[in-house]
């Protein structure tokens, strides 16, 4: 693992799936100093102590908080990530959070910030020939092309980064505990029968570490880039299979039709 001693590592939405697994695997440097600001606070109870309650919509609290703890190290993860909202103004935390922690990694001088974004500024199917080269398929989806789009046109003087990750998995996940895992182990999984689907998934522990090299590689081969953080894309039967033979249930394959007509 590449060294990131003697930083001040701060984290937006750190109570999250994937914050939460950062932390927990930087608590063991002793010479890293962590923060993480959320609205909420983190389900593992050893990472209290470090959470300090705010929103990012709240420029004033957010300014104060940079202030206070002179990060080194900026990874902005705080976001609205359903898919529910009808709009990209649904989702404010997304592109003026986003502004708000810019604004703040600029005034207090931070050295590195990396902004998360989503896979799904591009919709299936489409293979992006730029950075800037988007196709929306969800609201969600167009609230990070804005965030993307206000990252690059900041001005930030340090060492920029848009990361956008997969499908991710691993300790922690929740909505993969209350679907996919739930259903698996009961036996209820089905899966459509054809051609398979193609996805890269991600394991938490391999982003972040991804995440980590990131915040100490050489700046000219992170420097304004835009990075997709997760594992090499294969067919999804792959993943399903492995979770099937784990859970000593058998993939029921049924035509597309039926599963359509369900």
């Amino acid at each position: 693992m590449p060294s990131t001693s003697a930083r001040r590592i701060l984290v937006t939405g750190g109570s999250g799936f994937i914050g939460s697994n950062m932390f927990r695997t930087l608590l063991g440097d002793s010479a890293v100093m962590m923060h993480n600001l959320d609205h909420v606070g983190p389900e593992d109870a050893t990472l209290q102590s470090i959470w300090e309650q705010c929103n990012v919509l709240d420029r004033e609290r957010v300014m104060q908080a940079f202030e206070a703890f002179g990060p080194t190290d900026v990874i902005h993860l705080a976001a609205r990530v359903d898919i529910e909202g009808s709009s990209a103004a649904d989702y404010p935390e997304n592109s003026d959070g986003t502004t708000t922690v810019i604004d703040a990694a600029t005034a207090t001088g931070v050295d590195r910030l990396i902004v998360a974004s989503t896979q799904f500024v591009c919709q299936p199917g489409h293979l992006p020939s730029a950075d800037d080269d988007y196709s929306p398929h969800t609201a969600y989806g167009e609230s990070k092309i804005e965030a993307e789009r206000r990252t690059r046109s900041s001005g930030f003087p340090g060492v920029w980064t848009i990361i956008r990750p997969t499908t991710i998995w691993g300790p922690g996940d929740l909505r993969y505990r209350a679907q996919f895992y739930k259903v698996m182990s009961r036996g209820l999984y089905l899966h459509p029968s054809g051609p398979p689907a193609m996805r890269s998934f991600g394991y938490v522990g391999n982003v972040v570490d991804q995440i980590r090299q990131i915040l100490t590689a050489e700046p000219r081969l992170v420097h304004g880039r835009t990075l997709y953080v997760g594992d090499p894309v294969g067919p999804i039967t792959d993943f399903v299979e492995e979770f099937a033979a784990q859970f000593g249930r058998p993939v029921r394959t049924v035509p597309r039709a039926l599963i359509r007509g369900l």
